[in-house]
């Protein structure tokens, strides 16, 4: 969002976002696990902190996304509660042939 600033008695633009940006850019990024957390542990916890709680609240979010059919489950990253699909994987997965070779022995008795 740019809006006009006085400086000098002339009008300049000036950019919020500018100066925020570049401070985020500047912090360090801490990789942060993200755990997923089951029906029942989230269900547990949300009971002994209460109907406020952020355990609360994630478990409300995640009955009504169900509610729409959407197939969804909870996560903790850090401190923080999300709701979502589960992620897609990354990388290829890579083929154990001891195990492959194993099937395929078994399959032959």
């Amino acid at each position: 969002m740019q809006c006009p600033k006085l400086h000098g008695g002339r009008v300049k633009k000036f950019d919020a976002t500018g100066p925020r940006a570049r401070r985020y850019a500047r912090m360090a990024v801490v990789p942060t696990e993200m755990v997923l957390i089951s029906d029942e542990e989230l269900q547990r916890v949300a009971e002994e902190r209460g109907p406020t709680s952020a355990e609360a609240q994630a478990l409300a979010q995640l009955k009504s996304q169900r509610g729409q059919d959407l197939q969804v489950h909870c996560f903790r990253v850090g401190d923080t509660y999300l709701t979502g699909p589960l992620p897609e994987a990354t990388e290829a997965a890579s083929a154990d042939m001891d195990i492959i070779d194993a099937l395929k022995s078994s399959r032959k008795d």
